[in-house]
């Protein structure tokens, strides 16, 4: 298998223990969607493309760093492994990182070396912070935090990454139906190019007033029990088409959505609900508007 370049593992039934793999230098693609053990690379590979769907060693090959110049695709879950090696760190090529690793309480601060990253996906249950090194991560599009329910805080340098397009927070609820992500940076309004901003399933407490300075924003999702008002400053969110509310508390929404020129879609689910703002007419724009709301029906008899 010297001129090997592609290789996909898939569909074996008699490895419940894991393979144990010694792959070629010539190897470009690999994907393996059955468990595996180990696997070691040689010094000259040129691994562009790596995915590994169920990943059962404790710790990464210290030849993981053998591609650092070449690997671009990397997405494996791992559920034994319990941290990144700083070896993890120079893959100076990397630009599409999915890591599904429930037991990794912390990424490694060299994380930020990381410097050709446009896409990053975690879903890390354990995972508490991010390293503030993250914030250098200049080439970054999109992060997705998914299912990371003992995260506690965003760095507070979040506002950094200039160049990001779509951040979402999911699921960072406990298994005791709380969680620890109770706010959001003030820097969060520093973010220029920011179009999507989803934060659902958490316990965020209130939206910081800066939120109002990302003018390119377009998309705004947020599902959030403990979240009972919006600040004011969300009528200067002047490119907003959506808004999707599903709050158990709120009671009402700013007048100043009214201001929202480029708006098109708005909803809202809270059963405690208790009107409209009256400037909802201004908003000549307006082709879907979807309200749910025990506490409405008053409002309308």
């Amino acid at each position: 298998m010297q001129n090997l370049r592609y290789l996909q593992v898939s569909d074996f039934t008699d490895f419940s223990e894991g393979l144990r793999l010694k792959l070629p230098e010539s190897l470009v693609i690999f994907e393996s969607r059955i468990p595996i053990e180990s696997c070691s690379f040689q010094p000259n590979t040129q691994l562009a493309v790596l995915l590994l769907g169920d990943f059962r060693g404790r710790y990464l090959p210290d030849s993981f760093s053998n591609f650092k110049d070449s690997l671009h695709f990397l997405d494996f879950r791992a559920e034994r492994l319990k941290s990144l090696p700083e070896s993890f760190s120079p893959l100076k090529m990397l630009r599409e990182c999915a890591l599904h690793c429930p037991l990794v309480k912390e990424l490694p601060g060299s994380f930020g070396s990381l410097e050709s990253l446009k896409k990053l996906m975690l879903e890390c249950a354990s995972l508490e912070r991010l390293p503030d090194s993250i914030c250098r991560l200049r080439e970054l599009h999109m992060m997705e935090l998914l299912n990371c329910r003992n995260l506690e805080e965003l760095p507070i340098d979040i506002g950094c990454l200039e160049n990001i397009q779509s951040l979402i927070i999911k699921n960072a609820w406990g298994s005791h139906g709380r969680g620890n992500l109770q706010s959001l940076p003030d820097s969060l309004g520093n973010l220029p190019n920011l179009q999507r901003l989803s934060v659902e399933n958490t316990d965020v407490e209130e939206l910081p007033s800066s939120i109002g300075d990302l003018q390119g924003l377009e998309h705004l999702t947020m599902s959030n029990k403990q979240l009972q008002e919006f600040p004011a400053s969300l009528g200067r969110l002047e490119m907003l088409h959506v808004l999707e509310v599903s709050f158990s508390d709120l009671k009402e929404l700013p007048a100043s959505i009214g201001e929202l020129k480029c708006f098109e879609s708005l909803t809202v689910y809270s059963t405690q609900l208790q009107g409209l703002p009256s400037r909802l007419g201004d908003l000549r724009g307006l082709k879907t508007l979807t309200v749910r709301s025990e506490a409405l029906e008053d409002f309308f008899k």
